[in-house]
């Protein structure tokens, strides 16, 4: 076993033995060869990690947007959610005559009989 590396005795046989012959060229060429797959590695991986990186600033990017649109419509719902229930305190008051008479007095201008009615200016006025 005191034989060097390069001078084991294997059993692989080249087909070519003219190849044999060179065994620097064979060195060369599978450095060559060698290098041209790292370089294919490299590059197939630093794709994939761009490809992921962008897959996941996209997803980000849609989940601030479903967000953002979630936030909204909670804010749509409260303002709903207040003009229902103004509107259904307005329903129960227009079933108070003394409620609806104050306001058919104050939008329409009707007076009771015998009553005058004077409209007066703001307090708002620079005279």
């Amino acid at each position: 076993m005191a034989q060097a590396v390069g001078q084991m005795n294997n059993n692989i046989r080249p087909l070519n033995h003219t190849a044999a012959r060179f065994p620097a060229e064979q060195a060369t060429h599978a450095q060559i060869v060698h290098r041209r797959r790292r370089r294919v590695f490299y590059c197939i991986m630093v794709g994939a990690i761009v490809a992921s990186v962008m897959a996941v600033l996209f997803q980000y990017q849609q989940l601030r947007e479903a967000s953002a649109n979630s936030q909204y419509q909670q804010e749509q719902l409260a303002k709903s959610k207040k003009v229902n229930k103004d509107l259904n305190q307005q329903r129960k008051n227009l079933k108070d005559d003394a409620y609806v008479e104050k306001l058919i007095r104050s939008r329409y201008m009707y007076t009771k009989e015998g009553e005058v009615v004077f409209n007066l200016p703001d307090g708002n006025t620079e005279d």
